[in-house]
């Protein structure tokens, strides 16, 4: 862990396609959840946990690709937005990264 940094684990635990975890040959899914941890210290817990879930609402005329990159950004930007919310401070050299 940087000094005076966060840790910050993504644990993905939900991939679905209309909600079933077999997904279809081309791997599409519409479902995307999962946890963020985020830790501040060197504990055995973490010091902040955030569940995501995403789902789109309607993907059936998305070209695979473009989804998979819609709901992965999706999930990024949600867990930036979450971690914005907390109000965790952070030195500059973990800013520019």
């Amino acid at each position: 862990m940087p000094e005076n940094g966060h840790s910050i684990d993504v644990d993905i635990w939900e991939v679905l396609m209309n909600d079933d975890q077999d997904l279809p040959g081309d791997g599409r899914f519409d479902r995307l959840g999962g946890f963020v941890y985020i830790d501040k210290s060197k504990g055995t817990e973490s010091d902040y946990t955030c569940p995501i879930l995403m789902h789109a609402v309607s993907a059936e005329n998305v070209p695979t690709e473009a989804l998979e990159r819609a709901m992965i950004a999706a999930f990024a930007d949600e867990t930036v937005d979450r971690l914005e919310g907390l109000k965790l401070p952070m030195n500059h050299a973990d800013a520019a990264d």
